[in-house]
């Protein structure tokens, strides 16, 4: 017993205080002990929580004016859908949604909810405002097609009542009723080959056929620039007599 504590080690004083201080440089703080020695730190192994694909860049905030008309052209599409309370309308929007990331643009169910409810106030804003006197006109691209969509809906445009389409007909008196109900029956006998119909009031209502908003905006681009064209060619016209008239004067002048 005693020979094998001859043949030990001798362990001086401050060795191992000495080694961790020659180590301390290599040590980073904060770290422990067990990760230098034996246990290895593996920092790539560290999961990442999964991140959206979806970015911002996916979901505008804005509406360019070919969106809007395509927007227009799937809600008219889905008209019955939307205008029924049988159907519920964030399935229509979501189905409107796919239909649009289909075509490679990236809106919510609820943008394009609010795109159409903006839509609609902005129509209403216009139609009441052109339809008090005195006010100026105001011009939308997107109106006639509004006024398609939203035309016979109780809630945009609301119907004539019962009472005053009675107190309209009191007012007539009984000759000109007479005229209308035989021009009427006329009219009715010469179109009988066309396809129309009529209400309680005895007015007959052409159905029309359906404009594509797109069309309509081409149509509205055509007429506008149209428009610069004619006040483009008065303007020139006034340049050019204008500078006749200060030709001769200075001709007179001389």
């Amino acid at each position: 017993m005693g020979q094998s504590k001859q043949n030990d080690p001798e362990i001086l004083p401050g060795t191992i205080q000495t080694h961790l201080a020659m180590m301390q440089p290599y040590i980073q703080p904060g770290t422990s002990k067990s990760n230098h020695f034996g246990t290895k730190q593996n920092n790539d192994s560290e999961i990442l929580p999964e991140t959206n694909k979806t970015t911002s860049l996916m979901k505008p905030n804005t509406w360019s004016d070919n969106q809007t008309l395509m927007f227009l052209d799937l809600c008219s599409e889905n008209k019955e859908r939307l205008t029924n309370v049988k159907y519920k309308k964030t399935k229509v929007y979501k189905d409107i949604d796919i239909e649009l990331q289909n075509k490679g643009h990236y809106f919510t169910a609820d943008q394009c909810a609010n795109r159409l409810k903006t839509l609609t106030a902005k129509y209403k804003q216009i139609r009441d405002h052109n339809s008090q006197s005195g006010n100026s006109h105001k011009d939308w691209m997107l109106f006639d097609s509004m006024a398609e969509y939203c035309g016979d809906r109780p809630g945009i445009t609301p119907r004539a009542v019962c009472s005053s389409i009675r107190l309209a007909d009191d007012a007539v008196p009984a000759s000109s009723q007479t005229r209308t109900n035989e021009t009427f029956t006329a009219e009715t006998t010469e179109n009988s080959g066309k396809k129309i119909s009529t209400d309680c009031t005895g007015k007959v209502k052409r159905i029309c056929k359906r404009v594509s908003p797109r069309v309509e905006m081409v149509k509205w681009l055509q007429e506008y620039e149209k428009e610069v064209s004619e006040r483009e060619e008065r303007r020139i016209a006034l340049a050019r007599e204008q500078h006749a008239e200060n030709k001769k004067f200075m001709a007179d002048m001389c």
